[in-house]
């Protein structure tokens, strides 16, 4: 007997007639050694994407040095490498080159943006990864008073607000830099 051959429209009313294959009805019972399992798998995933946040985050701030840093140094070197038909040194300046010291500003925003939003999911997930800690930790302190748990006890600590200051600091100091420094060489300087 030859195979019949299944049209597209037949595969599809089979699939969505056919019932279920298990009854889903009842919801799956979890055990407490499941859960546990599940939330220390669960903890050592959200801690390691953590900390490669917490990395990324510093890799933009060194980013954004750079190319700052790239970007100006080019620039004042067209600037003063431009000459006129006599080959002498002009101070009549391309004024594209004069809008483009302010590419550093926008750059350095955008990268704030990036490493705020990061600095967010990273708050989100310690305080997640926080909770995690209390379900394990009965009473959350040892003898000393002590809270136990990084996430825990990190984010109220005065260490923890220091490191968060600096991000601030460092993110408004730029910004402030690369707006100020264009504004001195390209109006105050200009003859």
């Amino acid at each position: 007997m030859p195979d019949k051959k299944i049209t597209g429209l037949e595969l599809g009313l089979r699939l969505f007639t056919t019932p279920p294959i298990c009854n889903c009805t009842t919801p799956a019972k979890i055990t407490e050694p499941d859960m546990s399992a599940f939330l220390l798998k669960e903890y050592t995933t959200l801690n390691g994407d953590m900390i490669e946040a917490v990395k990324e985050t510093r890799a933009l701030e060194r980013f954004a040095l750079g190319v700052v840093g790239a970007i100006w140094t080019w620039l004042v070197g067209t600037k003063v490498g431009t000459k006129n038909a006599e080959g002498m040194a002009t101070s009549n300046w391309i004024d594209w080159i004069d809008l483009a010291f302010f590419l550093p500003l926008c750059l350095v925003l955008f990268l704030f943006w990036r490493a705020w939003a990061l600095t967010r999911y990273i708050d989100y997930l310690a305080s997640y990864l926080g909770k995690v800690e209390g379900a394990f930790i009965k009473g959350g302190k040892d003898a000393s008073g002590e809270v136990f748990g990084f996430e825990k006890r990190w984010r109220p600590s005065k260490e923890c607000k220091f490191k968060r200051w600096t991000f601030w600091a460092f993110w408004f100091f730029l910004s402030a830099v690369t707006l100020i420094i264009p504004v001195i060489i390209v109006y105050a300087l200009k003859v």
